[in-house]
């Protein structure tokens, strides 16, 4: 009778938790960007069209948001419209999160260098497994310019996300330990980034 009972709470606690976020409604899209203008945005509704997160990525140029300071070559930024949250940013990698750039929204052009873009987890693809849903944000047909200084740029890129309605994903942001040395110091990858043409998209 008490085994009963305790996987019934079991099962009950776990259906709770399933339901704690929107069901969301799948989207996605890909887009094209050439030059400095990488402005995106994509609404991510409910199964019932309800407005519940918002999707943004620009530049480190971009001042449009008073809540966070964008950096990188290109990041994106996950917030939800409904409700107060403790991260500035729900791509975050740390339930510690202090400072907007500790996300993997965050694209340097240096990860796409042969030794750093092909990361599992923090290359030039990025999925994200919680509240509900998994996004994925992929970064392809990239074309790298040496700048006259010696640095390097993206010239243009295709960006695709993709999000999907996963009710067993239920945490409130997807931790991902271990993080390179390069993805804050992307200097490391400089090296390695030798050819300056579309790699191909995968």
């Amino acid at each position: 009778m008490m085994k009963n009972m305790l996987l019934t709470l079991i099962f009950l606690s776990r259906l709770s938790l399933a339901g704690a976020w929107p069901m969301v409604k799948s989207t996605g899209n890909t887009v094209e960007f050439v030059g400095d203008d990488v402005n995106y945005f994509l609404p991510i509704n409910d199964k019932n069209g309800k407005l519940q997160y918002r999707l943004e990525c620009h530049n480190y140029d971009y001042e449009g948001d008073e809540d966070f300071n964008f950096s990188g070559d290109f990041e994106c930024r996950l917030s939800s419209v409904n409700q107060q949250e403790r991260y500035s940013n729900l791509l975050t990698y740390t339930q510690k999160q202090t400072a907007d750039w500790e996300n993997r929204g965050l694209f340097y052009t240096a990860h796409f260098s042969s030794h750093c873009k092909s990361n599992r987890d923090w290359g030039k693809r990025r999925v994200f497994m919680m509240r509900g849903m998994t996004i994925e944000l992929l970064i392809s047909n990239e074309i790298i310019e040496k700048n006259g200084n010696g640095s390097y740029k993206l010239k243009s890129f295709s960006f695709t996300v993709s999000v999907k309605n996963t009710p067993s994903f239920d945490s409130e942001i997807y931790v991902v330990n271990n993080v390179p040395e390069w993805f804050h110091n992307p200097i490391k990858c400089i090296g390695k980034l030798k050819q300056l043409r579309p790699s191909g998209g995968q």
